[in-house]
């Protein structure tokens, strides 16, 4: 990029454009990131098959080995999950994160070694999407490096991954999700708004349900930045355009998950409070161990660390260019305010948020502080920007210098929290004995039993991320009194389990009279009998089935209806967006074809 194409400090960028990026200065940044990633998530890296034992390590691996294990084993969709709380939606569920593309990763190489490469792409893809961003803003190269780097440097990562909070990895797309947003908003492009959307679906896949809410009210305030800039509401007609791919694109993921939120609601209590010295801290102190007390919450949720050097370009950054840091101060203060919680009784921000579908059950109003910082990475790419214009050759090595500080100020307080994530040994995988379920008092066990096709009955997770350890489940365990088998009749006769499979199961059946087969797992109408003319039903809260009398198989199948409805929506949203692309093209296609039409009919 050209320095003539990049603007002045008091120029609004979203009026100008800007040169696109040469293939070299792409290839640079593409190796850039990966050095990037493997420097700094190399303890993933030399602890390859390791994985964390604290905070949500043991429910996500459980999952996530569940998940897998159904794909490459059964060959199946993981729409089932019989391995948790006595049997529950597996896809539906908000925290599973079966729908990002790195999910592949975990069925071609296992769940922890998918996992630690995923770790690092996510990292790669945080560094390049700050870079592009930078560079579209008109930034220098030093400028976006500064700008890749701190967002996913900021001890929020090191702190939410060594707790096991892998839902956060969806964080970070939220760099290319501004940047490509950005880009759409200020030159009415069509392709990067899409573009913007397949990142957001990919958050959504991955079960980011707090940070899609979080990238969809930063673009929206952005948004509004960029049209007092510009006095147009065009970005906001780009705005609702990605809005409408975003919820496209997601369908096959967002809509079972949105049906199976409003069956499984939750309260939470918006009376947090977290004061502005408490944020300070959260942002500026060095001691961002995970295990520091004094906080409502854990640790993990309160560091996002940016240090002394990051906060000086920052406010270098805004002096210079008021007008141009617009829409990125506005964006930082509307999440800063956020990450104070309720800091009135009636009219905080964060209690007004609870008013709307989906965030009405989110909860810790510290998560805010992760999009703050990405607003805060840029507005230091701002001030190394104008440092290193401005001074000439000093100027230049002044802004390397603070750069290389700041990076390494980052790297030296956030990387220690990701040992945590490396601390244990994977459980053996046992003996593959036909599928049970035992209640173990422990929590910690939910990996190591479905590893071993073990049913853990008391979890961590109930469906829905209230935290709850004992689940509202009828399932009785093999090691309970009154167990009767995974299956069994409540009449006289005999039964057979023939097939088993998370999402298939199929019974031989001997009875002389009408009887009831029931299956010790929860109830869900999501099962369906493909062989056999009897009646699913339930049964204490347990799936059964009514039966007539003879000898019979009876076979039963998981589907997921609004699973099916999403893919439609996706496959749609996806041709309609190629198709807008490409309107040039199909315009022309679509005339040729009517004038042969014609021609052919005359």
């Amino acid at each position: 990029m050209k320095d003539s194409a990049r603007l002045s400090p008091g120029e609004s960028v979203g009026v100008a454009s800007t040169a696109s990026l040469p293939w070299g200065e792409i290839v640079l940044a593409t190796v850039g990131a990966i050095i990037f990633a493997i420097t700094f998530g190399s303890v993933l890296i030399e602890n390859l098959r390791k994985i964390g034992r604290v905070g949500d390590w043991n429910f996500y691996l459980a999952r996530d080995w569940a998940s897998a294990y159904t794909v490459s084993r059964f060959h199946q969709l993981p729409l089932w999950n019989p391995y948790e709380c006595g049997g529950m939606q597996m896809l539906a569920s908000p925290q599973a994160r079966i729908g990002t593309p790195f999910f592949l990763l975990h069925i071609l190489l296992g769940s922890i070694v998918g996992l630690h490469l995923e770790i690092l792409l996510d990292l790669a893809i945080a560094w390049s999407g700050g870079y592009f961003l930078a560079r579209i803003l008109g930034l220098s190269p030093l400028a976006a490096i500064a700008c890749g780097s701190i967002f996913p440097s900021s001890s929020w990562f090191g702190l939410h991954v060594g707790a096991g909070h892998l839902n956060f990895l969806t964080s970070l797309y939220l760099p290319w999700i501004v940047a490509l947003t950005w880009h759409s908003m200020t030159r009415d492009t069509i392709l990067t708004a899409g573009l913007a959307a397949l990142f957001m679906a990919m958050t959504v896949g991955g079960a980011g349900v707090y940070q899609v809410t979080q990238a969809a009210l930063l673009v929206g305030v952005i948004a509004t930045g960029v049209a007092i800039q510009r006095r147009s509401l065009m970005p906001f007609a780009m705005l609702a355009l990605f809005a409408c791919f975003s919820l496209g694109f997601s369908a096959i993921k967002l809509l079972p998950t949105y049906v199976f939120m409003l069956s499984h609601p939750r309260t939470v209590s918006v009376s947090e409070y977290n004061s502005a010295l408490l944020l300070l801290d959260a942002l500026l102190s060095r001691n961002q161990a995970r295990g520091r007390v004094g906080h409502v919450w854990d640790y993990s949720e309160y560091g996002a660390y940016i240090g002394i050097f990051a906060a000086l370009m920052l406010l270098v950054g805004v002096a210079s260019a008021p007008r141009r840091a617009m829409p990125w101060v506005l964006a930082g203060a509307v999440m800063f305010a956020l990450a104070m919680g309720e800091v009135s009784a009636n009219h905080s921000p964060w209690r007004l948020l609870h008013y709307l579908p989906v965030f009405s059950q989110e909860r810790v109003a510290l998560r805010f502080l992760i999009p703050f910082v990405m607003a805060v990475s840029v507005l230091a790419g701002f001030g190394i920007d104008l440092i290193q214009r401005s001074l000439g050759l000093v100027g230049r090595i002044a802004a390397m210098i603070f750069v290389t500080l700041c990076i390494f100020d980052l790297w030296d307080v956030g990387r220690a929290n990701l040992m945590d994530a490396v601390d244990a040994d994977p459980p053996p995988i046992e003996d593959r004995v036909p599928f049970h379920q035992l209640y173990a008092e422990s929590v910690g066990s939910m990996f190591e039993l479905s590893r071993s096709n073990t049913g853990a009955m008391h979890c961590y997770d109930v469906g829905h991320g209230d935290g709850t350890a004992d689940s509202p489940t009828r399932v009785t365990g093999s090691n309970q009194a009154g167990y009767r088998g995974e299956q069994y009749l409540l009449g006289p006769g005999t039964v057979t389990l023939s097939r088993w499979s998370p999402n298939e199961l199929s019974f031989k059946v001997a009875t002389q009279g009408a009887n009831s087969l029931v299956i010790n797992q929860n109830f869900d109408d999501g099962w369906r009998l493909i062989e056999n003319r009897g009646d699913i039903m339930p049964f204490k809260g347990l799936l059964a089935v009514r039966l007539k009398p003879g000898t019979q198989t009876v076979t039963l199948k998981y589907t997921n209806r609004y699973f099916s409805i999403g893919a439609m929506v996706t496959f749609l949203s996806l041709g309609i967006f190629v198709a807008l692309v490409n309107r040039g093209r199909l315009i022309a296609f679509v005339r040729r074809f009517a004038v042969r039409f014609s021609a052919s009919v005359t």
